[in-house]
């Protein structure tokens, strides 16, 4: 899996899912980049050559490829000259070369597979017709973003062909009639290492895949803005009608002996009625009764099973509904990111999937979404609470856990016990309800906070701490005094700030005097502003702060979002300013070399 981060893997952010793909799935309904857009096209060397005077003889349908846009503007007088330095002069080599790069180019591309519905000209049915077998075995992760012009039925047969295929994530899916084609293929990919499921109606799980899922050689799972479609209690036992005139036509006996008088009073109430109501009601019983003796020689049919008890159906129906999330119980299970709500929570616990190794002792990144204890339904907060409490103590390897931004916990009523933790993104405020032990390296604060509230979120010592990364909503003076405080191990502060104007010079001065010295170990300071409309931090603010001069550990000072100052090594004082073109943007908006 490939890790993101500067100067190594910094906690593996990578492993968490990106806050900006979170708010696209929320807010839309998945995710909206299209990484290569699929159409029809001749050779690649006409195309390159712009196919302005060339006869299209080429008929073969394959992928667009647009590495070189520039080249299509030029003229292809300027590039047979360009071609004329080439010592061979022969433009059928030319030709071939292109080939292989694209051959190159189309093994490349064929590696990650985006599918999304109404890509403009492109018919999604023709992608793979007239392919080569050979191609199927290219694809190693597969993205397909479905709606309504995009059914996972359509698709199921063209993506069974891909054998070597790892990676498999569905977003945008009302898979609640594919029923048991969509869990019988997951066992076809014997490579299959990751299966997301984003914003998908999930349909009920037949039992006997539910065992099997253990088998799976999954090692990472995405369950996020999942919705569980209602089992059908498929083979229960037909309704028994409790009305007296069924079992006397039926069983040809006497009805039961009610709890209740007619229109629903109690027998004490109905005795005390006037008698003739009462005489005129047995009168029809008795007549009722009697009916059994007018058909002597019809076979009276065999009594209906008695019905089983409620809490077999329910639990029969619970255990179909959600019967997806037996996924969970594969062995080498190493990262999982689920929907905690309290219906998922008493589902896992009580089967002891989430309690028990070797479903969760395995797991070293854990990603909650929808833990909102004020969102109970049938059940109370404190078992929603202690199943939390269980589920993190089954994990004893856990090295990272996240938490989205929707999280509402206000106390756990015992510690998780994270003594392994090191990793740990989620809101500030909820720093002290998880414990969080002295052993954590890293923090990421995904909420906007306000310099008073942050002094009282952050624990009293984190020895351990190296990097911290903070959303503020203001930016003062005081936000230095409370990272001389807790932060004095740290070698990685980043700040985003989100207020309507940026750091005044007061504060851009007591960097050098007062913040710098109080954090010797610093060596990448990130400080600036995100959003539209908001000042930025200027490139001649680095010259104020003398930042160089003050702290010989430092190595890199970001100040706006495209500048970035860095030296070669500690004995250097001449600072670069590095352009960030080129370099993309992580997990959490830092930066990826």
């Amino acid at each position: 899996m490939e890790r993101t981060g500067i100067r190594g893997d910094r906690g593996g952010d990578g492993y968490f899912l990106p806050l900006a793909q979170y708010w696209r799935s929320f807010d839309t309904g998945g995710p909206l980049d299209v990484d290569h857009q699929i159409g029809e096209c001749a050779h690649p060397f006409l195309e390159i050559l712009g196919n302005r005077h060339v006869k299209r003889e080429h008929k073969r349908v394959v992928m667009r490829l647009t590495p070189f846009p520039l080249l299509k503007t030029l003229p292809n007088e300027l590039l047979l000259d360009i071609f004329g330095y080439l010592d061979t002069h022969d433009l059928s080599r030319v030709s071939r070369t292109c080939w292989a790069f694209y051959n190159l180019s189309i093994k490349g591309m064929l590696r990650n597979l985006r599918w999304y519905p109404d890509g403009g000209s492109t018919n999604q049915s023709l992608i793979w017709k007239d392919r080569s077998p050979e191609l199927d075995r290219l694809p190693s992760s597969l993205h397909i973003h479905g709606a309504r012009t995009l059914s996972f039925e359509s698709m199921l047969d063209r993506y069974r062909s891909f054998t070597s295929l790892k990676n498999l994530q569905l977003s945008g899916f009302d898979l609640s009639q594919s029923g048991e084609q969509l869990y019988s293929s997951f066992f076809e990919f014997p490579n299959l290492r990751r299966l997301s499921f984003m914003k998908c109606t999930l349909p009920p799980c037949p039992q006997e895949y539910a065992e099997r899922f253990a088998d799976l050689p999954l090692e990472e799972l995405d369950m996020l803005f999942t919705s569980w479609e209602p089992s059908t209690n498929q083979g229960a036992h037909a309704p028994h009608l409790q009305h007296h005139h069924f079992h006397i036509l039926q069983l040809g006996g006497h009805p039961p002996v009610p709890t209740a008088g007619p229109l629903g009073l109690p027998l004490a109430q109905w005795n005390i009625l006037p008698l003739p109501m009462v005489n005129t009601h047995y009168q029809t019983m008795q007549s009722l009764q009697n009916l059994q003796n007018t058909f002597p020689n019809t076979p009276i049919p065999p009594p209906p099973p008695p019905p089983p008890p409620n809490n077999v159906i329910n639990t029969n129906n619970i255990a179909r509904r959600f019967g997806a999330l037996n996924l969970t119980s594969a062995k080498g299970l190493r990262v999982l990111r689920l929907d905690w709500t309290d219906a998922v929570a008493m589902f896992l616990v009580d089967e002891g999937m989430m309690i028990n190794p070797p479903s969760t002792a395995n797991l070293h990144t854990l990603e909650l979404r929808g833990l909102d204890e004020s969102k109970t339904v049938g059940g109370s907060v404190h078992e929603y609470l202690m199943h939390t409490v269980r589920l993190l103590r089954g994990c004893t390897k856990l090295e990272r856990l996240g938490m989205m931004p929707d999280v509402r916990l206000k106390r756990l009523p015992l510690e998780p016990g994270l003594n392994t933790l090191h990793t740990f993104r989620a809101p500030l405020e909820t720093l002290k309800v998880f414990h969080i032990s002295h052993s954590v390296r890293n923090i990421v604060g995904v909420n906007e906070i306000s310099p008073l509230r942050l002094a009282y979120c952050l624990p009293a010592s984190l020895p351990a701490l190296q990097s911290i990364e903070l959303r503020l909503s203001s930016w003062d003076v005081e936000v230095l005094h409370c990272a001389k405080q807790v932060f004095p191990t740290v070698r990685d502060f980043r700040v985003k700030y989100f207020g309507s104007a940026g750091p005044d010079a007061q504060t851009l001065m007591a960097f050098p005097y007062e913040f710098l010295p109080a954090l010797p170990n610093l060596q990448i300071l990130h400080m600036y502003s995100v959003g539209r409309g908001m000042d930025k931090l200027r490139d001649d603010n680095f010259a104020i702060m003398r930042i160089g001069k003050k702290l010989a550990n430092l190595m890199e000072v970001r100040l706006q979002s495209h500048a970035v100052w860095r030296r070669s090594t500690v004995q250097d004082d001449d600072w670069c300013l590095r352009d960030e073109i080129g370099e993309s943007v992580g997990w959490g908006g830092e930066l990826v070399p």
